[in-house]
């Protein structure tokens, strides 16, 4: 006699869409079963703010660029995300400075540039993250990119200068804004704004009585808000940000065998059900049989409920019946 061991976790993948990745760092994303095509979107992260070395106004950093594309995949693959780190302020030039370019596999999403590091360079402001081409349309479809909005200029001509707003991030529906100039009487720039899904840029510091600090960017992806001549803070960008988006197929779900709707001679059959331990129920004679309930899946079919049969028909062979319906009710099909 053969005892087929019963340990039935239908949890074809334990991550649900979409997906969101807001906080710097390298990931990991496994395709779940059945799904052949993702939706990605990334933004790179934002700069930090300039440093102008004569002690007046600073320049805001740039917004990072937003690419995104639907992106043809092996169900049970593996893929790389990395999101891009803030721009990290500095007196002097340092890797950390710009922000960092955020990705999925091969979908790239620039980061923006630091305001600019000299003596009174009239243009201060940091670059927004650059657009990305299509690195391989026969697998990725429906490709955007979109550059992030320019820093805004700290005004350095003359004393009492306001600070450059940060550049906004881009996003799906087009490009960032950039940030604002500071102006001669001490007024700083407002940080860039405006844009659906992008990132704002932080506030340019004023020198005016009581007037406002600089801010850091905003998530996903705003430049940092530079200093003003006699006031204000030295300022980083915001992370930047993945999402990654699936329709789960008909029959796929997630979450674990919570009931057994019916048995026949299976021993233990309780331990069906919940997470998978290795100690499972058994089918020890032809005809044993066991039905077990989901109704807490994630169907792509609204609610839903799915049954899973398993029999034992031979000696060492089980065969399973898979149910799915829309309502938990009734009808029933099979797949």
């Amino acid at each position: 006699m053969v005892a087929l061991l019963l340990a039935l976790v239908v949890d074809l993948h334990a991550q649900t869409s979409p997906l969101i990745f807001a906080t710097s760092g390298p990931y990991t994303f496994k395709v779940p079963a059945g799904v052949t095509s993702i939706k990605v979107e990334c933004w790179g992260g934002g700069g930090s703010s300039g440093n102008n070395t004569t002690g007046r106004a600073k320049g805001g950093g740039g917004g990072g660029a937003f690419t995104g594309g639907i992106l043809t995949v092996l169900p049970g693959s593996t893929l790389s995300i990395v999101v891009g780190s803030r721009g990290r302020y500095n007196n002097i030039a340092t890797a950390t400075d710009d922000g960092g370019q955020s990705s999925v596999g091969i979908i790239v999403a620039k980061g923006g540039l630091r305001g600019s590091i000299g003596a009174n360079l009239p243009t201060n402001g940091g670059a927004g993250g650059i657009v990305s081409t299509n690195p391989n349309p026969g697998i990725i479809s429906a490709f955007i990119s979109y550059a992030g909005g320019n820093g805004g200029n700290g005004y350095v001509a003359g004393d009492n200068g306001g600070g450059g707003g940060g550049g906004e991030s881009a996003s799906s529906t087009g490009i960032g804004n950039p940030g604002g100039n500071g102006t001669n009487t001490g007024i700083g720039g407002a940080g860039g704004s405006g844009n659906p899904g992008g990132g704002d840029g932080g506030r340019g510091a004023s020198n005016q009585n009581n007037s406002k600090n600089s801010d850091n960017g905003h998530s996903p992806g705003g430049g940092g808000g530079g200093r003003a001549d006699d006031h204000g803070s030295d300022t980083d960008g915001a992370d930047g940000k993945v999402i990654i988006t699936w329709d789960t197929p008909v029959g796929y779900c997630v979450g674990n065998a919570i009931s057994v709707s019916y048995e026949h001679n299976v021993g233990n059959h309780d331990r069906a059900l919940g997470n998978s331990d290795h100690n499972g129920a058994h089918l020890n004679e032809i005809g044993d049989q066991i039905e077990l309930m989901l109704t807490n899946g994630n169907l792509l079919t609204a609610g839903g409920s799915v049954n899973v049969t398993w029999r034992k028909n031979s000696i060492l062979i089980p065969s399973i019946k898979v149910e799915v319906s829309e309502t938990g009710v009734g009808p029933w099909i099979t797949i």
